[in-house]
């Protein structure tokens, strides 16, 4: 059984890495049947092969360190699927059925990082992968609070959106007292977070998605709009390093914050 797992992930990291990172690929954007076979494989693996992998001990109360591996596995996985669609999805001309699966699968990595939402004051690699999960499932549900959901289909899923985009959120505010990873991640947000609390606002008091508020370049609000990192607008200058704060954060938390006008290594 190993030894098979074993060679399925073989397989699916082939695949992944000729169908999303190839440079003929990056360069000439995803190709909608070849995505959705993507997901189809890595869907698979996460539903009928990685449970047969005992990453959590059957007989016994799990380490630490075995639930933060069996999240990271989870999350790490949707993560991929997420980066299949996020460029349908910061276009914000996505079909019903795609932002339905971004939808789900941002809503249940917020929710398994909220099980580990407590440990913000160690210094450990998981908090790093804790808060660039989140602002990667802030991402997609940032396009699916910007838009009217009714024409496609997904207006009764509008409050889960709403609340884990609010959760995420607020999760990584508190990541960001102790983590300079979480504190860029609310600095690339900061255009677009004060346009959804206003929807938010808006539709809470029973009014009908506030069409007004969204300005017509919202696609310019959002973090990582292209495929060339480098070329993002919005770097420097809204966010400066405290290099006294920087004894109580980890060493690979420092490449992730933006420095001088450039962003460092992405979060996405």
């Amino acid at each position: 059984m190993f030894l098979n797992s074993m060679a399925c992930w073989g397989r699916l990291s082939a695949d992944a890495w000729d169908g999303l990172f190839d440079a003929a690929v990056i360069k000439s954007g995803f190709n909608s049947e070849n995505a959705h076979i993507l997901d189809g494989q890595i869907q698979h693996w996460t539903e009928v092969i990685l449970p047969s992998i005992p990453l959590l001990p059957p007989d016994q109360p799990a380490e630490t360190a075995q639930m933060r591996q069996h999240v990271l596995v989870y999350t790490r996985l949707g993560l991929l699927r997420l980066y299949i669609y996020r460029q349908f999805m910061l276009s914000l001309k996505y079909d019903g059925e795609r932002g339905r699966i971004c939808g789900d699968l941002a809503v249940d990595l917020v929710q398994r990082v909220r099980e580990h939402g407590a440990e913000t004051s160690p210094l450990h690699s998981f908090r790093f992968h804790m808060a660039t999960t989140l602002g990667s499932a802030l991402l997609i549900l940032s396009t699916l609070c910007v838009r009217d959901l009714a024409p496609i289909g997904l207006q009764d899923n509008w409050k889960a959106y709403a609340d884990s985009f609010m959760e995420a959120l607020e999760m990584i505010r508190n990541f960001s007292q102790h983590t300079n990873v979480a504190r860029r991640i609310l600095s690339d947000f900061r255009q677009i977070v004060p346009v959804i609390i206003q929807v938010f606002d808006q539709q809470r008091n029973g009014q009908k998605f506030p069409q007004h508020i969204a300005p017509a370049d919202i696609r310019d609000f959002f973090p990582y709009g292209l495929l060339d990192f480098a070329q993002q607008p919005g770097g420097g200058g809204a966010f400066s390093i405290d290099m006294d704060s920087m004894q109580d954060s980890e060493v690979w938390d420092f490449e992730g914050c933006e420095r001088e006008g450039k962003y460092g290594v992405p979060w996405i």
